[in-house]
């Protein structure tokens, strides 16, 4: 009795262990430095989690936002992590920490200008480089042609929007691409 005692004892300290570290290995972390050419220059936090709920999580005095990455358009492969902003930002920093989050990891950095309206609307201007060191990635040529169009504007309006967020957020995006306004049709 006292030896089978003695091996559960060590089958559940085994187990305990194990879970203990595979929690442990879930949790990757990245920084994601925002290029000068977007509306806000800072390094913002981006974590990955083993979640399968896309609402947004809460801390004291931080929101943690879910931000869909394109892995592989062909795949539709997509991957989430999680944006941690202050509580007190303003919604339009908000909105820009999330664009910029986005263009760092699924856009070469290309720019990105936010305007707010109304509170509700959200005027998202996807721009080119502007020095010509820069033009060998183009939203044109590389992420708004026929092949990946859909998948980008997607990608874009999912993350622009967060329908699942429970707090003040936009109801609406306007996104345009050299003055015109661009749409999934």
């Amino acid at each position: 009795m006292y030896k089978l005692t003695i091996i559960l004892f060590i089958i559940f300290l085994t187990l305990f262990n194990t879970a203990c570290t595979l929690d442990n290995d879930v949790k990757e972390s990245s920084f994601i430095k925002i290029n000068s050419h977007s509306m806000i220059n800072e390094e913002v936090k981006l974590e990955e989690k083993s979640i399968q709920n896309k609402q947004a999580k809460k801390r004291p005095d931080t929101v943690e936002i879910p931000i869909t990455l394109m892995q592989d358009y062909i795949k539709k492969d997509k991957k989430v992590k999680y944006l941690r902003i202050e509580e007190n930002t303003t919604l339009e920093d908000r909105i820009n920490k999330v664009v910029s989050a986005v263009s760092s990891e699924c856009f070469s950095n290309l720019p990105i200008k936010v305007k707010i309206y109304r509170n509700d609307i959200a005027k998202i201007e996807l721009l080119e480089f502007e020095d010509s060191l820069n033009k060998r990635v183009s939203w044109k040529e590389d992420y708004l042609n026929e092949d990946i169009r859909e998948y980008t504007l997607k990608v874009l309006l999912e993350n622009i929007l967060q329908e699942d967020y429970k707090g003040q957020w936009i109801e609406k995006v306007q996104l345009y691409y050299e003055g015109e306004l661009l749409s999934l049709n």
